[in-house]
């Protein structure tokens, strides 16, 4: 008895401590959004603006992360550290999720250790600092994952309705979530209890609470002609040319970033003797907690490394794997004695993280370290928005036609307070079908009135837009040795004098 109450007392004190690093580097992360110089790139910008008007469904991405936005700026305003406010938190929640998966799969102190690994890993520190999609949707991935496996152990309603509707969630975060099915049902080829599980009244509560939670934003896409649907399989790009071995090795290389180096190479080896050994490890076959996160993580991996190969992928498209590598291979490095090189690289991530917050807060030290290519697409926006909103006024206080994404982008975010551009910003759209919510939103073909015509681009615009006066151009810096060049030409009706 008194040893079970040792372990009791260990088990608490280490989720006490897990607790209070959770909210000393998550605290940190968001003190951080208060000194961070870095600009609103434009997908945040694009979020910010799907959060100013509440609906099921948007072009490019399903709702959630709008109305996080949406809430967080209707309580604290619409400064940039309001537009990123939730998603440190955000992840904060993911680790401590991953904590008590692994705490039920392996150990109390298996489950520390993957917690505090995920949350410093590069690729959550530098998502911690965005609003981006990967944050709420790896929660709702993370807090199923942990619910599936307690439903395994134990199944009840209250937990199975909760499942589907945790599902239905990361659904509405990112459509990657329907990986979470494929990954269900491997399972279920792979153990009994997850086969018993899906095929009993519990899965079919499961389904239930999933398409309910999801409906809505399915009905929006009926009604919206699938623009969101759409536009996630043109990401795919299968039109273009197919097999390109150097977007597979891109991709490839870049999961050292996205996984973090150490937990990546312990997973290849971990799969390379895998294939050696006859599908058999040292202790022989895997766990039920191995081949449960081996479900989990595998099959999307494979999936987007043969889309790499075939067409191409961004770096964050297996992030879902995220959760389930991290534990399995820390409790593979913990088991073989390697917790020095666990702790060193989980020490040295942190501080990298701390590093990065520090180049956010002082970007002319990213200039400084040769780093300033890396941040120009988050630098310099506010100051193009008000060289834009100052030639309109020069012009005569003309509405303004952006033919970039970008472009518009940053002067709807940045210009929002400047009655020279708020609510009067138009987007090119010379394309018969929208190619990005702008164009869909804010469309123009053809200047009725006297316009200023904002673009990247030196080439005069479309012919569509009426007769053009070149007005001239400004350069804008984004770094040491980059900047940002906008060309300014006046369209539609030739000017009075």
């Amino acid at each position: 008895m008194r040893q079970v109450r040792t372990l009791s007392k260990e088990s608490v004190s280490r989720s006490r401590l897990f607790g209070l690093l959770i909210l000393a580097i998550v605290g940190a992360r968001v003190l951080g959004l208060f000194f961070n110089q870095l600009d609103l790139g434009t997908d945040e910008s694009q979020y910010w603006h799907w959060s100013r008007s509440f609906d099921f469904g948007y072009f490019s991405k399903p709702p959630l992360i709008a109305w996080i936005i949406g809430a967080s700026t209707a309580l604290f305003g619409n400064a940039e550290w309001a537009v990123r406010l939730a998603f440190p938190l955000l992840h904060g929640g993911t680790a401590w999720a991953l904590y008590l998966l692994g705490r039920a799969l392996y150990s109390d102190r298996v489950g520390f250790w993957a917690g505090l690994g995920y949350l410093a890993l590069p690729a959550a520190s530098l998502s911690s600092g965005v609003a981006s999609t990967d944050a709420p949707l790896l929660l709702c991935w993370t807090s199923a994952l942990a619910l599936f496996a307690a439903s395994l152990e134990r199944r009840t309603l209250a937990k199975s309705l909760a499942l589907g509707l945790l599902i239905g969630a990361g659904f509405l975060a990112k459509y990657a979530m329907i990986y979470f099915a494929l990954a269900a049902g491997l399972t279920a080829l792979i153990r009994r209890d997850a086969r018993s599980f899906l095929l009993s009244s519990h899965g079919a509560l499961v389904g239930a609470g999933a398409l309910a939670a999801m409906s809505p934003n399915l009905l929006w896409n009926a009604r919206n002609g699938f623009s969101t649907v759409s536009h996630t399989a043109a990401n795919a790009n299968w039109g273009a040319s197919l097999f390109n071995p150097d977007a597979f090795l891109k991709f490839f290389g870049d999961q050292f970033v996205v996984f973090g180096p150490l937990y990546f190479a312990a997973l290849l080896a971990g799969a390379a003797l895998f294939v050696v050994r006859g599908g058999r490890g040292r202790g022989g076959a895997p766990s039920k907690a191995d081949r449960l996160l081996i479900a989990f993580s595998a099959p999307i991996l494979l999936i987007i490394l043969a889309q790499a190969f075939i067409s191409r992928a961004h770096a964050n498209w297996a992030a879902a794997a995220i959760p389930a590598v991290t534990l399995m291979t820390t409790a593979w490095l913990l088991n073989r004695q390697w917790t020095p090189l666990l702790k060193g690289v989980v020490a040295a991530h942190l501080a990298l993280g701390a590093g990065l917050l520090g180049l956010a807060a002082q970007p002319n030290w990213a200039d400084e370290a040769g780093l300033a290519n890396a941040f120009k697409r988050v630098r310099g926006w506010e100051t193009t928005a008000a060289v834009v909103a100052e030639t309109a006024r020069r012009q005569g206080g003309l509405p303004v036609i952006a033919q970039n994404r970008d472009v518009a982008a940053a002067l709807l975010y940045y210009g929002r307070g400047d009655e020279t551009l708020a609510g009067r910003i138009r987007v090119h759209a010379p394309h018969p079908a929208p190619r990005n919510h702008f164009e869909a939103a804010l469309p123009i073909m053809r200047a009725e009135e006297p316009s200023l015509f904002v673009t990247k681009s030196a080439a005069p615009p479309p012919e569509t837009l009426g007769e053009t006066e070149f007005l001239g151009a400004a350069r804008v810096r984004t770094g040491q040795g980059k900047e940002r060049t906008v060309f300014f030409f006046r369209v539609g009706a030739p000017s009075a004098d």
